[in-house]
Formats: structure tokens, C-alpha cells, sequence
């Protein structure tokens, strides 16, 4: 499981390349932001699973992801490719009429571009298990979203 650390440090090192390269304070917290925030929806998704199960939230429990498994379902609805096209579109939406606020709508899009693509390498879900409507598909279940990775051995 990708470690929440890594999107921080990630968006650390994104956010100062920004305001290094522009000097542009908005842009690089943005980028920041976007790196990070949507992990939130890793404790919307503990939290719901600590009320149905009535107990209390263990740190632990919770950075492991030893949840997911247990519960057997993997909705992180702030992870999906459909969010980045989203964004992206909107980003050339924005681009186009010159909004002023393109430069930061853009930071926060490549954060969050960087955080699904930091996913994609470091967790086990693939590529399909990044897109909500496979995960819908497939009723959210933990086992057809994060098909576990085997290493084939020859002889």
C-alpha cells in the first residue's frame, strides 16, 4: 500500500519545482494540495467502516489498509481516472476564457495527476481498479479491484 508520506513528500517536492521555477505561492501550495487531499477519502472510508463495525479507530488498523481486506470492498471515491480527465478538461476550459485562476487549478490537477500515478506504481490495484465505474461494476469488491500481483517463477 502506498504510504501516506510518500504523496506528502511528493507534493513537497512538486510544490517547491513550482514556486521555484514561477515564484508562484498559490500554484505550488495547490500542487501541494492536490497530492494529498484526496486521501481523505482513505478516512471517510475507515470511519464508515469503524461505525459498522461499532468499534473504535485504531492508527494501525488504519495505515495498514488491513480494512479493506477485512471489509471486503474498495470505494476511495476521490480515486479515480475519471477525476483527472475531469480536471484536465476543466483545465483547458479554464486555459481558454484566461481565468485567472488556470495557474493554481492546473498545480492542483498535476498534484493530484501525480498522486494517482504514484498509486498506479506503488499499490496493487492496476490500472482498471484506478477507474470508478469498474469499481462499480464489480460492486466495489476488494478481491476483482486489486487483483494481487503474483511473480511467475521459471524452472
Amino acid at each position: 500500500m502506498m504510504k501516506p508520506i510518500a504523496h506528502v513528500v511528493s507534493g513537497a517536492v512538486m510544490g517547491g519545482a513550482i514556486w521555484a521555477a514561477a515564484k508562484n505561492m498559490d500554484a505550488a501550495i495547490w500542487c501541494g494540495l492536490g497530492n494529498v487531499i484526496s486521501d481523505t477519502d482513505h478516512l471517510l472510508e475507515y470511519g464508515m467502516y469503524c461505525l459498522i463495525r461499532k468499534s473504535c479507530p485504531r492508527l494501525r488498523e488504519f495505515l495498514n489498509g488491513e480494512y479493506f481486506s477485512a471489509k471486503g470492498t474498495l470505494m476511495v471515491v476521490f480515486h479515480g481516472h475519471e477525476h483527472l480527465l475531469m480536471l484536465v478538461l476543466a483545465c483547458v476550459c479554464l486555459g481558454w476564457q484566461g481565468s485567472p485562476g488556470t495557474v493554481s487549478f492546473a498545480a492542483f490537477t498535476a498534484g493530484y495527476g501525480m498522486h494517482m500515478l504514484l498509486d498506479l506504481i506503488g499499490n496493487d490495484c492496476g490500472f482498471k481498479g484506478y477507474s470508478i465505474l469498474y469499481r462499480v461494476a464489480v460492486k466495489f469488491n476488494e478481491r476483482k479491484i486489486c487483483e494481487r500481483k503474483t511473480i511467475k517463477r521459471t524452472k
